[in-house]
Parts: C-alpha cells; structure tokens; sequence
C-alpha cells in the first residue's frame, strides 16, 4: 500500500493528488463520507479541500469548528483518531450527513514538512469497522507526510481566492478598483469593479496605458493627459486628479484617480500603481449639501432676527452672523459663557441665568426672556434684547442639553411701550379735562379729570357727540373751556 501511494505522489500533485489520494483512502478503508480539509493556523477551523460519498466527488465545501470535535482529540493525540460511539449528533457538520446513522470516525493527520498537524483526513463509516494501528499506521502515516505540502499549497490558494473575493466585493460597495500598468511593455491590468466603472466586458476588452483617455470628458482630457504626461516626465511618485467620464450612452461619472508611480534607479518611471473610485453619487451629494448651505447662508443673512444654537453640556454656542449683528458685539470678545453672561445689565442677568438653569434642571423645555446688554455706565444707552429658545434635544432620563432660538432687538418697541406708559399716565393724572374723538366725532375716551369735572363717567360718554356738553347743564365758560380743550386735541390729532 505505501508503494502504491508512493507512485501515485510521483503522477499527480495539487488537486489532482488530493482527488486522488481520496478515491485511494477509500480503496483502502471503504468509508461512507471520506474528506480532506485543511486547518488555519490557530487550529480554530477547518475547511474541505475535497469531499466524496461513496467514492462520488462532491463540489460541497463546509467547514467546522474545530473546539470540542473529534478533529481536537485527533491533534491532541497526534496520530490517527478512532472512534465509535453517537457519530450522527456529535459530529461537526452534521447538517450534511444527518440523514445517515453513522457508527464510526477515523481521522488521518495531515503533516507539513515541520511535522506540524496542518490538516486531516476524515472518514466516516455506515458499516461496522474496527481501525488497527498495526495493519493501517504505516500507510495513515506515509499518506499524512505526503499530502502535506499539497494540502499546504491548496489551503493558501484557497485562503487567496476567499481574501480576493472579499477585496472585489469591498472594492464593488465602496466602487473603487485598482489596476496598474507597466510602462515598459505597455501591459494593464484592471480589477473587476475598473472593469464596472467603464462598463466594459472583463472577458472582450483589454485595457492599455491610453484606454481611459477616450472616456474623459472633453472639458477634462486635456488637463488630465497633461497632468499624468508631467507626473511621469518629472521626479513626482504621485499625483490624485478628479476628472469625469462619458460612457456610451452618454451618462456621465465622477472619478477619482490617486497613483503611486514607481521608478528605476535613474529615476525613470517604470511601474504606476492606482485606484480608481467612481464618485459620481457623493460629488453630486456634495453639490447639493453646498447649494443647501448657499440657500442656508442666504437664509440666516436675510432674516432680521439672529439664530442660534447652544450646547448645555459642552456650554458651546454657535450663531448665524446676524446674532453678532444684532447684539453689535465683536464675537472674537465672547471666548466663554461668562464673558457672555456679563455682558448682560445687571439687573437682568439674574432672570436670564435662572431661564437657561431651569433648562439645564429639566423644569421648562423653553425660554422667553428680555434682557438689555451692559452700555458702560450711561443706563440711557442701554439696548433692549428679546431671547427665545425650544429644546430640540434631551436623553432618556429627561436631560435637556440642546436648544435653539432667535434673537430680536426690541429697543424701538420697548421704548415705544414707554413712551405709552408715560402718555397714559399724563392723561389719567392731568387737571385738564381730555376728550378723545374719532374721525366721526364720536367720543373713544376721557380723562379722570372730565369725569370729575362733568359728572359723566367713562362708560355714560363713549360714543357721544361731544355737543352734549352744551345741553344746558353747564354754563358758558365750561363750554368754551372743554371747547379749547377738544380743539387741542383734534388739532394734535391732525399733526
């Protein structure tokens, strides 16, 4: 038996040995299921290189843990493995084989040339059979020594495929390919998603050092050209170029291109590797987030209130230019909160540190607060500010920490409000009678000082012509009093 598989070593290799070697195990040994895998470094895993049933190949690949499997005990040992005892609902993959009542396992250690246990036969038996080292050891032995460089070099292909499988499905998500072109012998190669990006077929079209040149945009070509054509000329070992695209039914792509080129040693370019990623999504993402923040920047300059946005936690504010506008403050003197808070009057600072506390406390969700900024010492030039504010965020244990709001200068109205005030209180406290008509003459209102004088009260006059003052109740010099009086005012009224 060890001559034989001594010549089957010295007729075949790679997978064909593999195959073979399998059809020879089960000449030898008639298991049901007989694989070989290949183990990864840590011998954490396995994965079949080949796998029959009954001596027919399958294409099935699996692969098991190797943590608490019979293939662990098989490395322990360091020898073949046999075992006999509830094979169906213990053995690792048993998803494939469960539909068969297995009695027996033989594990067959595969050894590199360092006697390291790189991989393992596995037979697995319907049939009643009985393993014996005296008859089978030498021939498990010689087979294990002899598929190990073979199972080795399968394994790193195998490792190679699955690693550049998972590259080209990496490069596809993110559409960016790789390629490099030797200068030399004017040789290109692409990566499959180059080959997407061009809409081009991998299997009828080779690419060269000019291919894309055909592509770009003609607003772009001769700026690209010139750039690569300066890059290789001079000293550079890379360049990064963004340029577009027209593929044949006229659709356009944004590409990006970075290269490393490689040079001799007399500085001669001879090898340029890059990747080409299709940005064609994010530019016109990009463009329209910039077209956003025009209409944005428009928006807050056009508005005659100030917005802004404040950070409880991080105490960080930021602000439309029109806040600074507003307040006419340079907002390079504002370096923090207190430099903020004591820009405030004094008298006022303290209402507006209690609205943003209760904030901070979780007591409002909103602020309205008027305020005036500190003017020096002169209390006539103090400015009026209305502030509001909404929580837009908070955590889970109802914590604000986020609002924004506007803010308004309200000095006209607040001084337009006490230029009011003042005008009520000269006429509810004046000793002159005043009366107030509409364009029709009608009475809208009277002083304190007419009620008194006429007997009339507010309710009993309003709506009255003023000529009933003259009904015989008063005597002359009252008429014509109240007479000058109403002339004022009819006259302040046409001013």
């Amino acid at each position: 038996m060890v001559t034989t598989l001594k010549a089957l070593k010295r007729n075949s290799y790679g997978g064909e040995f593999i195959q073979e070697a399998l059809h020879t195990v089960y000449e030898t040994l008639k298991p049901t299921y007989c694989y070989i895998a290949y183990f990864d470094k840590n011998h954490h895993k396995a994965t079949s290189l080949a796998y029959s049933i009954d001596d027919y190949f399958s294409n099935a690949i699996f692969t098991y843990l190797i943590n608490n499997s019979l293939c662990e005990r098989m490395i322990s040992s360091g020898k073949p493995y046999y075992y006999s005892n509830n094979i169906s609902q213990i053995y690792p993959f048993n998803q494939i084989i469960s539909s068969h009542s297995l009695q027996h396992y033989l594990g067959i250690p595969i050894f590199s040339r360092c006697s390291e246990i790189v991989g393992v036969i596995g037979c697995l038996f319907e049939h009643p059979y009985f393993f014996s080292e005296e008859q089978h050891g030498e021939w498990c032995q010689v087979l294990g020594d002899m598929l190990g460089s073979d199972v080795q070099y399968l394994a790193l292909l195998s490792e190679q495929k699955k690693l550049l499988c998972e590259m080209e499905e990496c490069q596809q998500e993110a559409q960016l390919g790789n390629f490099h072109a030797d200068i030399a012998t004017g040789s290109v190669y692409w990566s499959k998603e180059i080959y997407r990006i061009f809409q081009c077929e991998i299997n009828s079209f080779t690419p060269n050092v000019t291919t894309t040149n055909q592509y770009i945009h003609p607003d772009d070509r001769e700026r690209v050209i010139e750039l690569r054509r300066d890059m290789l000329d001079s000293n550079s070992v890379s360049y990064n170029v963004i340029y577009r695209i027209i593929l044949a039914e006229g659709k356009n792509k944004y590409l990006r291109e970075y290269c490393h080129i490689l040079r001799d040693i007399n500085g001669i370019a001879t090898l340029i590797k890059g990747i080409v990623q299709d940005i064609t999504e994010f530019y016109y993402l990009s463009n329209k987030l910039d077209q956003a923040s025009d209409k944005l920047s428009v928006t807050y300059n056009a508005v005659t209130e100030g917005i802004w946005e404040y950070s409880l936690d991080t105490q960080v504010l930021l602000t439309s230019p029109k806040f600074w506008d507003i307040l006419g403050v340079n907002e390079t003197h504002v370096n923090n909160i207190y430099d903020w808070v004591m820009m405030i009057h004094k008298d006022d600072r303290l209402a507006v540190v209690k609205c943003f506390s209760s904030l901070r406390n979780g007591d409002t969700t909103s602020i309205d607060v008027d305020f005036r900024l500190q003017s020096g010492n002169n209390e006539k030039n103090c400015r009026w500010f209305n502030c509001k504010g909404n929580i837009i965020e908070s955590n889970s244990i109802n914590y604000f920490n986020r609002i924004v709001g506007i803010l308004i200068d309200i000095t006209d109205a607040v001084v337009a409000e006490q230029q009011v005030t003042l005008a009520k209180t000269v006429f509810d406290n004046t000793s002159e009678c005043i009366v107030i008509t509409d364009k029709d003459n009608n009475i809208i209102s009277v002083n304190k000082a007419f009620e008194k004088v006429t007997g009339y009260s507010h309710a009993e006059i309003i709506g009255e012509n003023p000529r009933v003052l003259a009904s015989g109740y008063h005597n002359a010099a009252f008429i014509n009093k109240c007479g000058i009086v109403l002339r004022q005012q009819e006259h302040g009224r046409g001013n």
